[in-house]
């Protein structure tokens, strides 16, 4: 009969292999640096992928390029953006549904530049402040917006101090 320290040994040795075997990275490949790492889930339809350059190229169910900023969102704004829902100059990573209630991007700006600039355009485009006032904190914000329709825009920013820039997500309910 062999020896129970043989036993044990084999037994710590044994787990210790398992052990490490599930703690490796195996041949895990790390992600890019191009901030892709902190991207939330596309619908599909809604993805739009990135140039080298780091700005976001266009697909299907994206713009394709940002209206000028004060753009009060016409013709110029295609890819399922609604002509009454301005764009901010500069806008990247880009993702819309295809039947344009939800739009989100990225923006290289101060969360209360984008909260201006909002502010200003939805009004000239005749969205009005819900009940709820506009709140902000020092890295996110939230407005809501009725217009004579009785559609509503709500939206959500969050302002990343390590990436300097803003994220913005918005939610387009038509009254209709």
């Amino acid at each position: 009969m062999k020896s129970p320290k043989r036993y044990l040994f084999l037994s710590v040795l044994l787990l210790l292999m398992l052990f490490l075997s599930a703690c490796s990275g195996g041949n895990q490949t790390e992600q890019a640096q191009t901030g892709s790492e902190d991207q939330a889930p596309v619908a599909e339809g809604a993805a739009s992928e990135e140039t080298n350059a780091g700005e976001a190229a266009p697909q299907e169910g994206s713009a394709e390029e940002a209206p000028a900023e004060g753009d009060t969102g016409s013709e110029s704004q295609t890819g399922g953006v609604p002509e009454d829902i301005p764009i901010m100059e500069g806008a990247y990573n880009m993702q819309i549904t295809p039947d344009g209630t939800n739009i989100s991007y990225r923006i290289d700006a101060e969360i209360e530049d984008v909260v201006t600039y909002y502010q200003e355009a939805l009004a000239s485009l005749g969205w009005e402040m819900t009940r709820s006032p506009d709140t902000m904190t020092a890295s996110m914000g939230t407005m809501g917006r009725t217009n004579a329709n009785g559609d509503r825009v709500t939206l959500s920013l969050q302002y990343n101090p390590k990436g300097l820039f803003t994220v913005l997500q918005m939610v387009v309910l038509r009254g209709d």
